[in-house]
Parts: C-alpha cells; structure tokens; sequence
C-alpha cells in the first residue's frame, strides 16, 4: 500500500470501520449507531483550532445513544463514563485532551498540532 501511496493508518481505520458496518448490518442495527459517533467527532475536529491525524480523535459513547440503537438488545448495563467530565472517567484525564464532551485526543498526538 506505502507503494501506491495510500496512507496505511487511514486503510486500517477505514477496513476496520468497513467490517463494523457488515457486521451491524448483519445484526439489523441501524448504521447510525456509528455514523453518528463519526459525525460528532467530525464537527468537533473542525470547531477545534489544532487538528491532529483522522485516526487520532477519539468519540465516547453515552447511554442514551446505546438504548436509541440498541434498545432491547440491552440487557443489563454497568456504570461506565459517558462524557469527559463524568466522574467516571478518572482513568483518561491525565492522558487525554477534551476537544468536545464526547470526543477526546490523546495528550502525545495532541502534542504534534500545537
């Protein structure tokens, strides 16, 4: 792929988000259920001053998208965090940058922007 100048990262991240399309489609969830996390982080990358790589943004799941897409098929659900200021969410703030409630950069790629 380097020989035909396709941006390996981007390859990966695409076939991957390929795959997860066939296999919603082949559990009947609507492909919003990722279009969706796409979109947001697309918007907030663009309202944020320091763009980094595609594949460096990363988006967070909340309950209320995962019972829209889900619904049923959810049976049981822990406590997990579901913005970036949800208490929760310990485990991230030292390594991380918010760019948007949902969406977050890690600190090292975000190094490279600034």
């Amino acid at each position: 792929m380097a020989n035909l100048g396709y941006n390996l990262d981007y390859t990966m991240h695409k076939g991957g988000k390929s795959q997860m399309e066939e296999h919603l489609k082949g559990q009947k969830v609507d492909l919003d259920y990722i279009q969706t996390i796409s979109d947001n982080m697309a918007k907030a990358a663009r309202k944020h001053p320091c763009r980094v790589a595609t594949d460096e943004y990363w988006g967070m799941l909340n309950a209320k998208h995962l019972r829209k897409y889900l619904g049923d098929r959810i049976t049981h659900m822990e406590a997990f965090a579901q913005s970036w200021d949800d208490p929760n969410n310990n485990v991230y703030k030292d390594i991380t940058i918010p760019i948007a409630p949902l969406v977050y950069i890690f600190e090292n790629d975000y190094e490279g922007c600034e």
